[in-house]
């Protein structure tokens, strides 16, 4: 028998390395002739080179870059010979502020690993923007890689979003000479546009710490910055599915260094080699922090159930949400949730390993009623 375990993070509280990790220890001590392959999964947010670095032997790239809040922040990213997998999240990260600010954040850091990896002699990139902390239309990321970002005066800006509407020029004469000789694939599964109602700082704006003034004085910004970045490179990223990604980064991957976005989850399990895993495997367990009506749309778990066919594929998740039942139809056959009784999401959370076992613990025990009586 071959149990392939392949969970995704319960965010706040457990890495997918950790959650898999609980799942594969439960399943040997029920099933100790089982062969059990542990495959931690991400779908291009916070977690994902982790993911990626557990599942090949990828080389890993440590360097320091500027953080979000403008602090030097150790980081690293992947190399597998030229191409260099980078994660926002360990660059220019909600988690790695205390305070989130939309106006005060820049994503030059996630524009220092780009330069890092470029100088190292990358020819092809794979960025996963997701968990950014930022909103300023990467201006911060393209600063870190030589573009000038002018006042009226012709004064070169600061990368942050509070500068997005004193923006009237674009100086690309300094650009890293090498961006026009790569390939770009951001690695993410959100489609929002750049600006709007559903726009970058309008839907997420006040995740990243915007009032509601603020929200409306950054997309302001966001709108001005939209319309002097179509001036100096032809397209319509204002409108473009994807460009609001990660606070703007996403248009600025595409209109800068000619990104292309990809599935987040599949993109993941395709350098893992999943199927080639699941091949011959009789039992698949994923998993997430929270199974509900939206997870049946491009999230970690269902991107798994995908690729398992006719294979039984079970998910242990943390909490189970409204319109849950959708997972069904995408191939997940069952759901099982950590919650034993009723407790606070605090209390849950700091006691998640212990929970996730048990869960596990009792998963099995009736699974192996099954199997038993086969």
């Amino acid at each position: 028998m071959k149990i392939v375990v392949a969970p995704d993070s319960f965010k706040g509280s457990l890495s997918a390395a950790e959650v898999a990790h609980s799942i594969a220890e439960k399943a040997k001590e029920h099933f100790p002739n089982a062969k059990v392959v542990s495959i931690p999964i991400a779908d291009g947010g916070e977690g994902t080179l982790e993911a990626l670095l557990s599942g090949k032997d990828f080389e890993k790239i440590e360097c320091t870059v500027t953080g979000p809040d403008f602090r030097p922040s150790p980081s690293y990213y992947l190399r597998d010979g030229e191409a260099a997998y980078i994660e926002m999240a360990l660059t220019s990260g909600l988690g790695m502020v205390q305070e989130p600010s939309a106006r005060k954040t820049t994503s030059q850091g996630l524009g220092e690993a780009i330069a890092h990896a470029l100088d190292a002699g990358a020819k092809m990139l794979y960025i996963a923007i997701g968990g950014s902390a930022t909103n300023d239309g990467g201006i911060g990321m393209m600063r870190a890689l030589g573009v000038r970002f002018l006042d009226e005066n012709g004064e070169a800006l600061c990368g942050i979003g509070d500068n997005l509407s004193k923006i009237c020029a674009i100086d690309l004469s300094g650009m890293h000479p090498r961006i026009r000789e790569i390939k770009c694939k951001i690695i993410c599964d959100v489609k929002n546009p750049l600006v709007g109602k559903t726009g970058a700082t309008m839907m997420y704006g006040a995740q990243k710490g915007a009032s509601q003034e603020e929200l409306i004085q950054l997309e302001a910004g966001m709108q001005n910055y939209a319309a002097v970045l179509e001036k100096t490179i032809p397209g319509t990223w204002s409108s473009a599915i994807g460009g609001g990604a990660a606070g703007g980064v996403g248009a600025a991957l595409m209109a800068f260094l000619g990104g292309q976005f990809c599935s987040g989850i599949e993109t993941v399990l395709d350098i893992l080699d999943f199927n080639k895993t699941i091949s011959d495997a009789d039992l698949i367990i994923t998993g997430e922090g929270k199974m509900d009506a939206q997870s049946a749309f491009g999230k970690a778990a269902v991107g798994v159930a995908a690729r398992c066919g006719d294979k039984p594929c079970i998910a242990l998740v943390g909490g189970i949400g409204e319109g849950f039942e959708a997972v069904y139809q995408a191939g997940i056959r069952a759901v099982y949730s950590v919650f034993h009784t009723a407790m606070p999401l605090t209390e849950a959370m700091k006691n998640a390993e212990l929970m996730l076992k048990n869960a596990a613990d009792r998963m099995f025990r009736l699974l192996k009623i099954q199997v038993n009586n086969k």
